[in-house]
């Protein structure tokens, strides 16, 4: 309030103590303890900006004082509610986990060690199965190698063999035509005997007349016949050498060509067969190396797949232990949220406390503004009374809205 109103309420007080001790009535004529109603108005003009204005920032601020009141309330209502449910649902893990939560974890990273202890024999079995195959390669390639060694050392025994056939078919024709030759010679040799035979038995029948003349001449049948038996078995011992050492040439050469003949057919035979064993190791070389390769895709695939279980374990192991730190953390970090949601509490239990304090001294203020308002206007005129009444309405109905 202003001064000038405070002055116009102390000069109303003043009249109105004066009028209640001297104990005289009020009346239009006394104008010495009369409240007219311009005075009334003067007060009305006076007060109204003021004191409405100041009612207004009254009621904005008590307006601003309940609505953070209410927010406050519904903060702390929601607060409690929340701190229900984490206790409810920090007695729910602690019944859930706090039993059977090592053992949980024991079991689970037993279980992980198992399949990592498969995983790991598993592998070293395929490895050693994996060596094994790569000894077994080395030792077909070493197979594979003296095969083919031996292949070519036949090959060249087989050269040698035709060329030696080869030598034994023109040493053999050679033979032949020296054969033929002395078959020639043996038919000239022949012919001249038979004519030197001829000559000799014509000459024998001119001496055979000439010793019937002459006998005592030397006995040349006889010499004849000597010289006959002589040429004769010296010609049939020509003759059977010739055929014995033409025979035994032909035999040696026959056998020769019979021994070539074989050893080119066991050669050929050998070839053929160590053609086969060749062809044989090579399939099962080339099969080996499949299933070598099919064993090295399987174990790469089999250590991708572990690998990725692995992984997927120590992530799910991870996952767990930190679900368990969160939950620790919250375990530990629920009585400080509690313990702060209880200070929040207390705080806006103490702010509601000064601002119902403010409330009840604003209304036993206006309470008692309006008994200092009867006081003033009970010897005062009905539309003075009328006035203060209304005003009184205003201000329990504005106290009503605070």
């Amino acid at each position: 309030m202003s001064k000038k109103a405070t002055s116009k309420a102390s000069k109303i007080g003043s009249k109105t103590s004066y009028d209640s001790d001297s104990g005289s009535r009020y009346s239009r004529d006394n104008t010495a303890g009369y409240i007219s109603e311009k005075d009334l108005a003067e007060l009305a003009e006076t007060l109204s900006p003021e004191f409405r204005q100041m009612r207004n920032e009254e009621k904005e601020e008590l307006k601003d004082l309940n609505n953070r009141f209410a927010t406050y309330i519904e903060r702390v209502r929601y607060l409690e509610q929340q701190n229900k449910l984490l206790d409810a649902q920090l007695r729910q893990i602690t019944v859930k986990y706090d039993s059977n939560l090592p053992e949980i974890y024991v079991n689970e990273l037993r279980r992980l060690r198992q399949i990592t202890e498969t995983l790991n024999n598993d592998k070293s079995l395929l490895e050693a199965e994996l060596e094994r195959l790569r000894s077994d390669v080395l030792d077909l390639r070493q197979e594979h190698n003296s095969a083919v060694g031996e292949r070519e050392e036949l090959e060249r025994e087989l050269r040698n063999l035709r060329e030696n056939v080869d030598e034994c078919t023109l040493t053999r024709v050679d033979l032949e035509r020296k054969l033929l030759t002395l078959r020639e010679e043996l038919e000239f040799e022949n012919m001249v005997h038979q004519e030197v035979v001829n000559e000799l038995k014509a000459q024998l029948v001119t001496d055979h007349v000439r010793v019937q003349v002459d006998t005592h001449g030397p006995d040349m049948s006889e010499l004849l016949r000597d010289i006959r038996s002589q040429y004769e078995s010296a010609a049939k011992k020509n003759r059977e050498e010739a055929e014995a050492w033409y025979n035994s040439k032909l035999n040696d050469l026959n056998n020769q060509v019979s021994r070539d003949a074989n050893r080119l057919k066991e050669s050929q035979s050998e070839l053929t067969e160590y053609r086969n064993n060749l062809s044989s190791l090579t399939a099962q070389i080339e099969a080996l190396r499949s299933n070598k390769d099919y064993l090295e895709r399987q174990l790469a695939d089999v250590e991708d797949r572990y690998r990725r279980e692995i992984t997927s374990y120590q992530e799910q192991i991870s996952n767990m232990t930190n679900a368990l730190d969160k939950t620790k953390t919250e375990m530990t970090e629920r009585p400080h949220e509690y313990q702060e949601l209880l200070a929040v509490k207390l705080a806006l239990d103490f702010e509601i406390n000064i601002h119902r304090k403010l409330l009840e001294g604003e209304e036993s203020r206006l309470a008692h503004a309006s008994d200092r308002d009867a006081h003033m206007s009970g010897p005062v005129s009905m539309r003075y009374s009328e006035d203060h009444d209304s005003r009184s309405r205003i201000s329990s109905y504005l106290s009503r809205d605070y």
